[in-house]
């Protein structure tokens, strides 16, 4: 998995929600931001994202991983054909759903945050819809050495 920001930087910074928590809340005061991360895998097409909730003032330790999925059960389904169907049955339904990454180390603000999250992706369609755009843009830029899709070099000639 790769960070957005390092292939898409300036998309990244204008669009990468973030909430604030006050003194009274739940979370310690701070805004957290919700970071994205892809898979730098040409070969993948897991149409997934990765979201490392990260407080500004503690950067290093991650306040939760959460994964979602914007695709159909029916595409992960296929996506995942090898793996038998009891065992994959759940996996189709979290892939489709925002849910703790379950192999990651999560704080006991993960459930709340993760609500946010799912509360966000229900009752915005527009913050839903830029996953699967992020996903394009990112995945474009695989194609190429530098970020944003920007590799300026002249093509190499060949040799007669």
């Amino acid at each position: 998995m790769m960070d957005f920001h390092e292939r898409c930087p300036e998309l990244a910074e204008r669009e990468t929600r973030s909430i604030f928590a006050g003194p009274r809340g739940i979370l310690p005061p701070d805004e957290y931001g919700f970071v994205e991360y892809y898979c730098a895998n040409p070969a993948c097409d897991c149409r997934q994202v990765l979201i490392v909730v990260l407080a500004r003032n503690s950067p290093d330790t991650p306040a939760a991983f959460i994964r979602y999925g914007w695709e159909s059960e029916e595409f992960y389904r296929r996506w995942f054909e090898e793996r038998p169907e009891e065992e994959a049955a759940e996996l189709f339904r979290e892939l489709t759903t925002a849910t703790l990454d379950s192999i990651a180390s999560q704080s006991s603000f993960a459930g709340y945050l993760l609500n946010q999250f799912q509360g966000m992706i229900a009752n915005e369609s527009e913050f839903a819809a830029r996953f699967e755009r992020h996903y394009r843009a990112f995945r474009a830029t695989l194609k190429s050495k530098n970020p944003q899709g920007a590799d300026r070099r002249p093509p190499k000639r060949r040799r007669k």
